[in-house]
């Protein structure tokens, strides 16, 4: 077999096959030739290559057949036609003694090739034997890529009956190397897939395969795993591919994953990337050392066409240890940017791990657990809830300030677990259609399920709450269901959480309102106080607020249908103070601003504590045809523009209300 080595230096093998010698030359076919030398030429490098630094030998090692040719030159006669010879055991010999090559005089021509081929005979030149040479596309293995190389060579016969070959290769050569360097430790196929040419895979890793010359190339093939292959594509000029020459071609492969930007977003803020999940494929991700925003998606070495999902998720750096790893983000496809030759994929993402633009055209999207916790890294922002969230995932929620607006969308908010001030610390912007459906809230100063206090510039509307809140000291603080203390508007919220534990002042909707407006709101959830009620100050507890004192407040058009548990004003005075009690409101300073409010009727049921909200303020009673009004007069506070439509009997329900 012929083997192919690289050497620094182009080396010269002679190989010779001494047979019986004539003392005489002449020009007879008689006369078989003494001996039979092969001179092999390696493969030179391109203009551009050194050949002492990549020069590429070839040598026989066995069982190789060449055809050897003798022309008589004067009428262009093949006296001695493709006769094999074969190389073994360090020496040519005919593979049959019958057919050998004779020693002519002059006028002859010596001319062979390799490999041998019956479909070579009586071919009167190299020129002839090299057009008639089928070149094999399949290069594959080393017999079939040692096939495909075909040399040739002309004859001398010098002293002693010795003729002489010195073969040239035919064929030029292409070699490949495939570059592999690497970001990931990801797995891939290392086996490419070639278009063309099939070429044989050499023992260093290096693919070869053979071209005829003068005609332009192709170099292609695709690499890596199944569903996300590397394609590379080469052209070579004809000028280029010469006989006898090779041409080296490093392939820039790269094992390099997809880089992930995620924008303003910083590890630091919510947790770091853990993963992506593209087309239902999963990645790891590894940050990139020196940078809080930028993750190797390992395996990931191109955005999959179409493009159907990419999910990011992170490590939560608050969750609870057994819900660690949490979705971020579910991002919208055509928001993505791609470079697919730096290899870069970039999801513009706020602070908090969102889409959007936080604008009121373009509102941050708050899709999951993790991103509600991100809208305290941008408080002033415009917010969109768009999926309903369970932050049961942590052990005790983070209040924090916010001043923007945050729009729930109508979606649930569940599993709210806190000892702080609830969803929110303190409100000067604006949250609406918002809905927290379960949840313990315990603190011991001031707490509602949205927020413990609305400033004089906050907003709440179009709300509700089923979390339940308890007051953990005894008598301070202020606790609703929905805010508890409110100095800014409320409107069309409602509290179906249970209000309990120790405190000053308990309301179902809202603790207390200070020179605050609450509106079209209801509550018919239980305000229990700890048994018995121990209040160090006035206390008050109430259907729809507990207290309602200083400035000008306002509460009117709500109703309580909840009940509002009480001791008795003998257990208040044991801790101290005093207790005042009602279905609307607990105690109020002035009841002036208390009107046109409903309450359920019954044993020591009463809208105030101390009695000093107006007659406006009446009991369902439904016997005595005593209801409020439903119309679609915009003026009817109990009308369409507030609620749905209902008949006498029937308990108001707000219009966002399903």
């Amino acid at each position: 077999m012929k083997r192919i080595a690289e050497k620094t230096i182009l080396l010269t093998t002679f190989v010779s096959l001494f047979m019986a010698c004539s003392p005489e030359l002449e020009d007879t076919s008689e006369k078989t030739i003494a001996s039979l030398q092969v001179t092999l030429d390696g493969f030179r490098g391109g203009a551009d290559t050194r050949t002492q630094e990549s020069g590429y030998q070839t040598s026989f090692t066995g069982n190789e057949q060449i055809g050897v040719f003798a022309l008589k030159n004067s009428g262009d006669v093949i006296l001695e036609n493709n006769v094999p010879y074969k190389y073994s055991a360090g020496a040519w010999q005919p593979v049959n003694t019958n057919n050998q090559i004779h020693v002519y005089g002059t006028g002859i021509t010596y001319y062979a090739y390799y490999p041998y081929s019956s479909s070579m005979n009586d071919k009167k030149s190299v020129a002839e034997i090299i057009s008639a040479f089928t070149l094999p596309e399949d290069q594959s293995d080393y017999d079939k890529y040692t096939s495909a190389d075909l040399m040739t060579g002309t004859g001398t016969l010098g002293s002693g009956s010795t003729l002489a070959f010195s073969f040239v290769h035919a064929m030029s050569l292409i070699e490949i190397k495939i570059n592999e360097t690497s970001n990931s430790d990801a797995p891939y196929d290392p086996a490419p897939v070639f278009y063309g040419m099939a070429p044989w895979k050499m023992p260093d890793g290096i693919y070869r395969y053979l071209v005829r010359p003068g005609a332009d190339a192709e170099v292609a093939f695709d690499y890596g795993p199944a569903d996300n292959r590397y394609a590379y594509q080469k052209s070579l000029a004809a000028a280029d591919i010469k006989a006898g020459n090779y041409t080296r071609i490093a392939a820039p492969f790269k094992n390099f994953s997809m880089k992930l930007s995620t924008g303003s977003y910083v590890a630091t803020t919510l947790g770091p990337v853990s993963k992506v999940i593209v087309n239902g494929n999963e990645y790891a991700a590894i940050a990139v050392s020196g940078s809080n925003n930028e993750y190797i998606l390992n395996g990931l070495r191109k955005i999959p066409e179409p493009l159907a999902s990419f999910d990011v998720y992170i490590n939560d750096n608050q969750a609870k240890a057994e819900s660690k790893e949490q979705l971020l983000v579910s991002a919208t496809t055509t928001g993505l940017t791609v470079d697919a030759t730096a290899l870069t994929v970039t999801l513009a993402l706020s602070a908090g791990g969102m889409e959007g633009a936080g604008t009121e055209a373009d509102p941050y999207q708050v899709t999951t657990s993790p991103q509600l916790r991100g809208v305290a890294q941008n408080a002033s922002a415009y917010y969109k809830q768009m999926e309903d969230i369970d932050l049961s995932i942590y052990a005790n929620w983070q209040s924090k300030n916010y001043s923007g607006t945050y729009d729930g969308g109508h979606k649930n908010i569940s599993g709210l677990t806190c000892s702080g001030r609830g969803l929110f610390s303190e409100l000067s912007g604006t949250i609406k259609n918002a809905h927290i459906t379960s949840g313990n809230i315990t603190n011991n100063g001031t707490a509602g399920a949205f927020c413990a206090n609305v400033t004089s510039a906050g907003t709440i509307e179009n709300c509700s709450n089923a979390a339940t809140i308890t007051g953990t000291v005894k008598g301070a603080g202020f606790f609703g269901g929905v805010c508890g203390e409110l100095h800014g508007k409320m409107l069309h919220c409602k509290n179906t959480g249970t209000i309990l534990g120790k405190g000053e002042i308990f309301g179902g909707v809202v603790g207390w309102v200070n020179t605050g407006t609450l509106q079209y709101s209801y509550n018919a959830g239980e305000v229990k106080p700890d048994e018995p009620y121990h209040s160090e100050k006035s206390g008050g507890v109430g259907g729809v607020a507990g207290a309602i004192y200083y400035g000008s407040p306002t509460i009117s058009y709500c109703h309580n249908t909840g009940i509002v548990k009480h001791y008795g004003d003998a257990e208040a005075a044991s801790g101290g103070g005093s207790i005042q009690r009602g279905e609307i409101v607990g105690w109020t300073q002035s009841g002036t601003g208390v009107n046109n409010n409903w309450y359920v009727t019954g044993t020591d049921n009463k809208p105030s504590g101390d009695n000093a909200v107006n007659s406006s303020n009446q009991g369902f009673d439904n016997a005595n045809n005593q209801w409020p009004v439903y119309s679609t007069d915009s003026s009817n506070g109990w009308g369409s523009a507030h609620w749905k439509s209902y008949s006498q009997g029937e308990y108001p329900k707000l219009l966002w209300e399903e």
